[in-house]
């Protein structure tokens, strides 16, 4: 089967009579399209501004968007070449669960910095949703990119 597949894939590489080619690694200028996706992860953690949230936990929804060159890792078949999303979500609870914060932003924000800077990821979005934060609400969210987006442009904030 893999001797199928290769001869497949070489086959459908070049295109007759045209220069362009179909997956070619070695271009600099075709911009990054890997995303791990990781949705609705709960943690319970203290989350408001008002009193009565101040001493009891919520239960939060997290999805992540993580914008990593995947290409080693497809080939290599190696979680080395990855990211470990197993290890990042037992992170993330626990860095969660054991931290406070009166607002979603701050968290997101904490959330995305922890991400960037531990798991070698060009950049992510991240949306925490706050279920029942409002009366009138079945949730509210609060979606932050940071880093390089899947599309290679920059979204850090000045």
């Amino acid at each position: 089967r893999g001797a199928a597949i290769k001869k497949r894939h070489h086959a459908e590489s070049e295109y007759p009579g045209s220069t362009q080619v179909a997956h070619d690694r070695t271009r600099s200028d075709l911009a990054m399209k890997d995303i791990i996706s990781i949705d609705s992860l709960q943690v319970d953690t203290v989350i408001g501004v008002y009193a009565r949230e101040r001493n009891i936990k919520q239960t939060l929804f997290i999805d992540l968007e993580l914008y990593k060159d995947l290409s080693l890792a497809a080939s290599s078949d190696q979680l080395d070449h990855t990211l470990d999303y197993d290890q990042l979500t037992k992170d993330l609870v626990a860095l969660i669960s054991e931290t406070s914060f009166k607002l979603i932003e701050a968290l997101a924000e904490q959330v995305a910095e922890y991400i960037l800077t531990n798991f070698g990821v060009a950049g992510l979005r991240i949306t925490v949703h706050k279920p029942g934060a409002i009366a009138l609400a079945k949730n509210v969210s609060v979606t932050l990119q940071r880093g390089e987006s899947q599309t290679g442009v920059s979204s850090w904030k000045n």
